[in-house]
Order: structure tokens, then sequence, then C-alpha cells
């Protein structure tokens, strides 16, 4: 049987575990539509992540980054096949 020392860990780990799952959850959506990131892409030099259609457009009107607000060098953005997994 475990002592309270170790249930109070464990818990402590679950709640750990939790907020780390959350906020994974809150860092894949993107920043401009607030939906789940779809087809992933980055800015140039910041690396901040986006739907590769939102900061294609938002780049067209301003091409600094939304959030820090850095100038876009580049939109980093891969292509890949449907095939691929």
């Amino acid at each position: 049987m475990a002592s309270g020392a170790e249930k109070d860990s464990d818990s402590a780990t679950a709640a750990d575990t939790k907020l780390a799952q959350q906020e994974n959850a809150a860092n894949s959506l993107c920043p401009i539509c607030l939906d789940p990131i779809d087809d992933t892409a980055y800015t140039d030099p910041c690396f901040h992540t986006f739907c590769f259609h939102c900061i294609k457009q938002w780049a067209d009107m301003a091409a600094t980054c939304p959030l820090c607000r850095w100038p876009i060098k580049t939109i980093l953005h891969m292509v890949r096949s449907d095939e691929e997994d």
C-alpha cells in the first residue's frame, strides 16, 4: 500500500501531466484563427507557429509576426503529398 507521501507525489505528477497536456493543446491553436493549426507554417526568424493559410494572408497585409511583431523574412512551410503520413 502506498504511503501518504507517495500518494501526494502521484497526484502532483498527474496534475503536472494534465497541465502539460493543456498547454500543448493551447499551443496547437493558431493565434490568428484560434482553430487547431492546419497545414503548419513557421515565421522566420521568430519561429512562431500558424496555419499556413492564416499567416500567408496576414503577411500579405503586414509583414510582421502577429505575436512578437518581428519582421517576417520568410514563411517556412513543408509541402507533403496526401500519401505521406
